[in-house]
């Protein structure tokens, strides 16, 4: 069930579980994207029923990020503007690559499935 579902990626993968995430509410309740990549349609990032919100999002992106830029911000900014519950978890320094990503995932593992 969606309660035990979890999705999660780095770069366009991030942005990929963002889609996916956000498009099957009701079969992922944890959704965790590291250095989204663009591209994203973010009128997607909203909730249509809070029975199925998600439990848990966070966004983790570095600093310095060269490659995807401000596209990790700009999900987050729509998020918070839906009124989505979330986590952005700027890396200070970081970039597009597994400093980055090593924090994030081992930051999303320890809040899924509580």
């Amino acid at each position: 069930d969606r309660e035990h579902n979890a999705i999660c990626g780095l770069s366009m993968g991030g942005m990929e579980c963002l889609n996916i995430g956000f498009r099957l509410q009701d079969k992922f309740a944890y959704i965790g994207a590291f250095s989204p990549a663009p591209t994203l349609d973010t009128s997607i990032l909203k909730v249509d029923d809070p029975a199925i919100a998600p439990s848990f999002v966070i966004i983790v992106t570095g600093s310095d990020d060269g490659t995807v830029g401000d596209n990790p911000y700009n999900y987050h900014k729509v998020l918070e503007t839906n009124g989505v519950d979330h986590i952005f978890y700027l890396v200070p320094g970081g970039q597009h690559d597994f400093i980055v990503w090593d924090e994030g995932l081992y930051t999303f593992a320890k809040n899924v499935f509580k």
